[in-house]
């Protein structure tokens, strides 16, 4: 048989975000010895949407030749994809005969949530670590900004030693750096059934997922440590680490999430106490719907433990998709909330998030706290 082609892709697995654009490429190679005219087929699933190009492509091939086929997709969701089978056929010029083939070539995608960028404004933890990062010390160490002079060393690097200084002193002097270092963030997200209000589009659980993705690469771009936990039907965890491996692997653990009522946020207590580090952050991000929620993170904070909370705001959501002629049962609503984000005041910095705003806004109000204190 004259008639043979072989089909790969340049990927098998890839990550990506929701909204975000990929290019798919196909290899296509005439394995025959004549010509021949091909149809190509690259099998979709729903919720992404070519943009450019096209997955059902035609194309001639000379015998022994290749080619690429690329066409590129936008994801319309978050969630797990697979882009395949191939599929493809060949019919001769007259129609007399015509062959099929099926390629089980598989590109396995990973939508994650939508990242915003907080480039403007940055959440640190404020205790460091010896390990290098982007957080200043008001230390002597390695790092980029100028700290002092000091005392030649040997071994100084030529392009460290402060010329004008040795001049006037009649003695090598080297510029000392502002030592940079990283710290600890674990991420806290209340995945409490009773804190999901809104519909299946547009709820809690999925604002919060959405601050914890931002928030876990925001920190991790700076080179800290990241951990995460997660609280609900199940409990999940991620051990702090930095790098891209340990985006992708706090990611998984965001995805499909659903809400549930097994554990709850007091049981963090627990987890804190025999899994993660002492010195940290606890970035929480909670709807704070409940008094029990609140008395948890406190608890957390007498136990000398720096926390944060981020608090996506149900009551605003609420509105909008239940029908509630009641004001005085809303202005109460507004008034627990608020005593208890005041209560939490006390033991660190507390943003109430209006998810139609940006996260940064929210962030940025974190910052200046920081910097009062």
């Amino acid at each position: 048989d004259d008639k043979a082609i072989n089909i790969e892709r340049a990927k098998s697995e890839v990550h990506t975000h929701e909204g975000d654009q990929f290019i798919v490429t196909l290899s296509v190679e005439n394995k025959g010895d004549s010509e021949i005219f091909l149809e190509v087929k690259d099998e979709l699933p729903i919720n992404v949407k070519v943009i450019e190009g096209s997955n059902h492509s035609s194309l001639y091939l000379e015998g022994g030749e290749e080619k690429t086929i690329e066409y590129k997709v936008k994801f319309l969701k978050t969630e797990n994809y697979t882009i395949g089978p191939v599929k493809a056929r060949y019919i001769d010029p007259i129609g007399l005969s015509s062959k099929e083939w099926h390629f089980e070539e598989l590109l396995n995608v990973v939508a994650l949530p939508p990242v915003e960028d907080l480039s403007r404004t940055k959440l640190r933890p404020r205790y460091t670590r010896g390990w290098l990062g982007n957080i200043k010390s008001a230390q002597m160490g390695v790092g980029s900004e100028f700290f002092s002079v000091r005392e030649y060393s040997q071994g100084d690097e030529m392009r460290d030693i402060n010329w004008k200084a040795t001049a006037r002193y009649l003695d090598p002097k080297t510029n000392a750096f502002e030592a940079e270092k990283s710290g600890d963030v674990i991420i806290i997200l209340d995945a409490f059934r009773d804190s999901n209000v809104g519909v299946f589009e547009d709820n809690m659980l999925k604002h919060s997922v959405r601050a914890a993705t931002t928030l876990a690469s925001d920190i991790i771009s700076d080179r800290n440590r990241v951990g995460l936990l997660v609280i609900g039907d199940f409990v999940r965890w991620v051990y702090p680490r930095s790098g891209q491996e340990q985006m992708y692997e706090i990611m998984d653990n965001l995805m499909d999430l659903e809400g549930g009522s097994h554990w709850r946020l007091e049981h963090a207590r627990f987890i804190m106490d025999k899994i993660f580090p002492s010195r940290c952050l606890l970035l929480f991000i909670s709807p704070l719907t409940s008094e029990k929620v609140t008395e948890a993170i406190a608890g957390l904070a007498r136990k000398k433990y720096e926390i944060a909370v981020v608090s996506p705001c149900p009551v605003e959501l609420q509105k909008k998709y239940v029908d509630q002629e009641d004001e005085l049962a809303e202005k109460l609503q507004r008034i627990e909330r608020n005593n208890r984000m005041a209560k939490l005041r006390n033991y660190g910095p507390v943003i109430d998030w209006e998810t139609d705003q940006p996260l940064e806004v929210a962030i940025e109000g974190v910052r200046r706290y920081q910097m009062r204190t």
